[in-house]
């Protein structure tokens, strides 16, 4: 088991010391040969390439969802998802929207899955889980690379974010609330509102957001600075210390109300049931905090 997690492992790592992605045309080579691959018995070379070609495809999935590059620049009809919280800026507010349909003058276009919208001057807020439609221009993500400074399209690749942009003037157009699988995200918004209304004013506010939904928009360059000079910044991704004090918390009270009952405990070991319990309230507060990359990382270690 750990000589095969290990062999995956460095295919895939070995993916990222290449100048580019393989061409496609490979692929079909490598389906065939993993089936043969084999050194001295054992099939660790074949499952070297499996955790190769595991990272060649998802990258090359990540890297092929971006806008055109003949619609950069174009005014564009597009209809979608408000898929995360917005962040509200002085004089804008940005969005993450999940595309449902792009239109240009001709009809439809092939559409990134998720774009990154600036609403300058707004005539109404979205809200998570809404459905809207704007007017708007896009370009592809792009970011400067200087070295050790921050890698922007590097992060909105890891966001999958196929394109950014700007809405035209005039007024966006509200076509309802969506359902289905977005309802985690209605809860995260009427979530962020009660924060609001109940700490209205307040300046730990937006750090209340952050701690409990993982939403940091609200942090000003003032916040930023108090955290920085005191060393309390990483505070401020939910990650494994929230996770795990959320789990540790669960296990304490489960255990304690699991132990009340006599009848209970015969069926389950009290630190199982709490265990069950720990691992429930740490897959809610991961699911309310966005389910970021670090998230996940400190839910699967919790499990």
């Amino acid at each position: 088991m750990l000589a095969g997690s290990l062999a995956v492992l460095s295919g895939a790592w070995s993916l990222q010391f290449l100048p580019s992605l393989p061409d496609p045309a490979w692929a079909p080579v490598a389906a065939v040969a993993l089936p043969l691959v084999r050194h001295r018995g054992t099939r660790l070379p074949a499952v070297f390439l499996v955790g190769f070609c595991w990272a060649w495809y998802h990258a090359a999935v990540a890297l092929g969802d971006r806008l055109a590059p003949a619609l950069e620049g174009r005014d564009l009809t597009l209809q979608g998802v408000v898929a995360d919280l917005p962040a509200l800026r002085a004089d804008r507010v940005r969005l993450v929207l999940a595309v449902e349909s792009l239109h240009d003058d001709q009809g439809p276009v092939q559409a990134p899955e998720r774009v990154r919208l600036d609403w300058y001057r707004p005539d109404g807020v979205p809200r998570a889980g809404e459905r809207w439609r704007f007017r708007v221009r896009l370009k592809r993500p792009a970011g400067v690379v200087n070295p050790r400074g921050f890698d922007y399209e590097r992060w909105l690749l890891r966001q999958g974010i196929g394109a950014t942009g700007y809405v035209r003037a005039g007024a966006g157009v509200r076509m309802g609330v969506a359902g289905g699988r977005w309802w985690l995200q209605r809860l995260r918004q009427g979530l962020a509102d009660r924060i609001d209304r109940a700490l209205s004013g307040r300046p730990a506010a937006p750090l209340v957001r952050a701690l409990a939904l993982g939403d940091r928009s609200g942090l000003d360059e003032r916040h930023w600075q108090v955290l920085g000079a005191t060393g309390t910044a990483h505070l401020m991704a939910i990650s494994g210390l929230h996770v795990g004090l959320v789990a540790g918390l669960f296990f304490a009270l489960g255990r304690r109300l699991w132990l009340c009952s006599g009848r209970l405990c015969r069926r389950l070991a009290a630190p199982r049931a709490a265990a069950l319990l720990a691992l429930g309230g740490a897959t809610a507060y991961a699911a309310l905090a966005g389910l970021s990359v670090p998230t996940q990382r400190a839910l699967v270690m919790t499990a």
